[in-house]
């Protein structure tokens, strides 16, 4: 698997899947249909995450201390409005414990 990529394979912990940030343009394009991430660290830190059949299912980050925090999956891949219809719900939106209120 090249560095860079991910594919999330059953019961396989992948590390460093590509995940668009607020920095990225993808972020905010509606039409892309990815996995985003809301973090303070970006994609900088080490992230780890599990998943079956193309679909990620739980994401970790690291923090600046290299502590693992488990990413939270929201309800909902915003602001991607295509995917939902997708096996295993489609894409999803991971952000870092705290770092948004209330989530």
């Amino acid at each position: 698997m090249a560095a860079g990529t991910h594919r999330a394979q059953s019961g396989r912990a992948v590390r460093h899947p590509e995940l668009p940030h607020p920095t990225d343009l993808d972020y905010w394009n509606p039409f892309v249909s990815a996995n985003r991430l809301t973090s303070p660290f970006g994609t900088a830190n080490r992230i780890v995450c599990t998943g079956f059949h193309g679909v990620l299912l739980d994401c970790w980050q690291a923090d600046q201390n290299g502590q693992p925090h488990k990413l939270v999956k929201l309800s909902m891949n915003f602001p991607g409005s295509l995917g939902a219809t997708l096996p295993g719900g489609g894409p999803g939106h991971f952000v870092y414990p705290g770092f948004i209120p209330g989530i």
